[in-house]
């Protein structure tokens, strides 16, 4: 196991009986040390985004219940999306920064690029074609990282779904069907 899962796994169970005695009312509100924390990985090929936000950040109950287009957002504890920071800074996004919000597209030159947005500003750190080796090495375990976290983190955000159950199938084309019994 990683040490960085290992400090986040550490980290969340500790904080279960937390969440098992407030359930999912989080009330959002700021945290004394940094919170409003937002870490987006942006995939300028593939046109995605992912973020996970910190809960004073965003509303935990309000935001996965109101329907959204897209799913990519994910909210953890201020601590952890603290963490999360301090990890990908120690593998080199203090080092690679940029002031500024990192660029909405790509065109033919960007691959991938972190935007991290707290109280004391926004940063953004982007490679693509061109980019140094070393600094591509760095980005890619910054990555690494970024989506050990996200993976682990569960959502149930409200999507709008006109494609009924083939939207679990995998094959957009196909209709949507009622399970046959042989």
């Amino acid at each position: 196991m990683s040490s960085l899962r290992s400090v986040l796994l550490h980290s969340a169970l500790a904080l279960v009986p937390l969440f098992t005695t407030s359930g999912c009312s989080s009330t959002g509100g700021s945290s004394a040390d940094g919170g409003k924390v937002r870490v987006t990985l942006r995939d300028y090929k593939g046109g995605r985004s992912f973020e996970l936000v910190g809960q004073s950040h965003t509303n935990r109950l309000e935001y996965y219940s109101k329907v959204r287009d897209s799913a990519g957002r994910k909210i953890v504890p201020d601590d952890i999306a603290r963490a999360l920071v301090g990890e990908l800074e120690k593998r080199g996004f203090k080092k690679n920064r940029k002031p500024g919000r990192a660029p909405s597209q790509g065109g033919q030159l960007l691959t991938w690029g972190f935007e991290v947005a707290d109280t004391s500003g926004v940063d953004h750190w982007v490679i693509g074609r061109g980019s140094d080796p070393a600094e591509t090495q760095a980005f890619l375990a910054s990555h690494q990282v970024f989506f050990e976290l996200y993976n682990t983190v569960t959502s149930y955000q409200t999507v709008e779904n006109e494609k009924g159950r083939s939207f679990f199938d995998g094959n957009p084309a196909r209709p949507a069907q009622a399970p046959t019994r042989p």
